[in-house]
């Protein structure tokens, strides 16, 4: 079993699923990946996330890109909040 670190950002999230990007060279040709995310530093289980595309022409460059997509179900009673302040 190959394992990978890396980091990603939620960038989006509609009534069934929430978006990662992340880098696509740790992603490599994967179909699915497992992810986990931290809320107040404590560690969610463990999450199997969908690749919906992945680029890596150059490492560390614009075009090493990954797009994540995990259905919120996976979330359980985690609530999904924004980054905008009103």
């Amino acid at each position: 079993e190959l394992r990978q670190w890396g980091s990603g950002t939620a960038v989006r999230a509609d009534d069934r699923y929430i978006y990662v990007l992340t880098a696509g060279h740790v992603i490599g040709h994967s179909r699915n990946v497992r992810v986990q995310f931290h809320r107040n530093k404590k560690p969610s289980q463990l999450l199997t996330a969908e690749v919906i595309w992945a680029r890596y022409e150059d490492k560390f460059t614009e075009t090493d890109l990954a797009m994540l997509r995990i259905p919120k179900r996976s979330f359980g009673a985690w609530r999904t909040g924004s980054s905008r302040r009103g």
